[in-house]
């Protein structure tokens, strides 16, 4: 098992839950983006040198794959000198990146996906292998969202839907019948920051995969650094898709919207539209 691992929290996490089960993973982190506080034995590396990526994977024998954390779309702006540092293409990582038509998320990935699985490796479903990572259906700390929310709640849900569809993001932040903000590049965090500015406290935030997203890929996530994110903000409700949302470190994400009175719940985004 191999673990292609982006920014954040959750390769780190993931790596030890694999290795709890009886596998040690190979890591391979990437220089400018990897977290190397995550995980220790990293295998590093530069994004983009693709060639030297598979020779250490297969020196390695890995022949499953995980590709966990996140890859920002800004890695493809090579304008900016801080990410010309990180994304750092051979020859293949060149004509890979001339035959990505979409820039989202879905595009980016699926193509990396595939490159990979013609070169011989199954690329995992993070749902199937984290299982024990995903958010269930039910109220996951001490505090329900307040009866009055549901309005809102069922709006958030509708139209993360549409921002996902048009592949813009996994998040919205709603108040009182009004969508205050979609994330898009930036991600969560800086979303909830900007809601927050523009809409002041009693905030709700909902997070869901995009309609038909590849699985392998990017699966909606949050953990304490959302949680620290909302309280700056003042919101107090979390609704996130059920058994397609990843909780990074769920006792201290949980315990931390106990102790803010933040309200996190789990449901079918099915049953949350209706």
């Amino acid at each position: 098992m191999g673990i292609l691992a982006g920014a954040g929290a959750l390769p780190g996490e993931a790596a030890r839950r694999i290795a709890e089960s009886g596998t040690s993973p190979f890591i391979v982190g990437f220089e400018g983006l990897t977290d190397s506080r995550q995980s220790s034995g990293l295998h590093w590396t530069r994004l983009g040198q693709l060639r030297a990526l598979v020779r250490d994977l297969e020196e390695a024998r890995v022949e499953r794959l995980l590709v966990l954390g996140k890859f920002p779309r800004t890695l493809l702006r090579q304008d900016e000198a801080k990410q010309a540092l990180v994304l750092d293409p051979d020859e293949d990582g060149l004509a890979l990146l001339r035959t990505i038509g979409s820039r989202d998320d879905d595009g980016l990935l699926a193509v990396v996906g595939s490159w990979l699985e013609d070169r011989g490796f199954v690329v995992c479903r993070q749902d199937e292998l984290l299982t024990g990572m995903l958010a269930e259906a039910a109220v996951l700390g001490r505090h329900a969202p307040h009866a009055a929310r549901g309005a809102d709640l069922a709006l958030g849900c509708r139209a993360v839907r549409a921002v996902g569809r048009a592949g813009i993001g996994q998040a919205v932040a709603v108040k009182d019948g009004c969508v205050i903000a979609v994330e898009a590049v930036e991600g969560t965090d800086a979303m909830i920051a900007r809601a927050g500015r523009l809409a002041g406290p009693g905030l709700a935030i909902v997070k869901a995969t995009r309609p038909g997203q590849d699985r392998r890929f990017d699966l909606p996530t949050i953990g304490p650094a959302t949680i620290e994110a909302m309280v700056a903000a003042r919101a107090d409700g979390l609704l996130v898709e059920a058994r397609s949302t990843l909780i990074v470190d769920r006792e201290s994400t949980l315990e931390a919207a106990d102790r803010a009175g933040i309200a996190i719940e789990g449901r079918r985004l099915d049953e949350a539209t209706a």
